[in-house]
């Protein structure tokens, strides 16, 4: 398995080339050989919380910039690590150039693309629009008795209007 390992230091993301973290630091492992594409962000116990603010500015950058479309970012605290968690003693690091990484990563495309084509998509976006349809319904159900009662209001005032002339 293989790994980029960052660390975040004040506003900066810094490579890293070992496997031992340290418990005053938060750092962000780049998962791109999992089913899916994931990126960690692992909050060591002493860390502070403003580095835990840039970690998840920086992991959404890196998504980004890395164009890991399908990936996801989990946050992880130090002592709680999930089962999928990274076995950091079994990892080779990548120390990678951009480049490099970029030429990696490319192997992976095609598992990305899939995930990004997935069935779900079509399904989520299908609830999605009949849940906007139906508050859109919604609004003009009460739009039209709105303005219904108001019709009828002015029709009263003006036949009481027509009565007393």
């Amino acid at each position: 398995m293989s790994l980029m390992i960052y660390t975040i230091d004040g506003k900066d993301i810094v490579p890293v080339n070992d496997i031992k973290l340290k418990e005053d630091k938060i750092y962000i492992i780049i998962d791109i050989h999992a089913k899916r594409p994931k990126i960690w962000i692992w909050s060591g116990a002493n860390s502070s919380m403003i580095d835990k603010y840039h970690a998840g500015v920086s992991a959404t950058k890196i998504k980004s910039r890395k164009k890991l479309y399908g990936a996801s970012i989990e946050v992880v605290e130090s002592g709680a690590e999930p089962e999928q968690f990274p076995n950091l003693s079994e990892a080779q690091l990548i120390e990678a150039t951009e480049e490099e990484f970029e030429e990696k990563l490319r192997i992976f495309e095609p598992k990305i693309e899939e995930i990004s084509a997935s069935q779900e998509m079509p399904a989520i976006k299908s609830e999605m629009m009949a849940q906007t349809d139906r508050e859109s319904k919604n609004k003009l159900k009460k739009f039209l008795s709105e303005i219904s009662r108001d019709l009828n209001n002015i029709k009263q005032k003006i036949d009481d209007f027509i009565q007393n002339i």
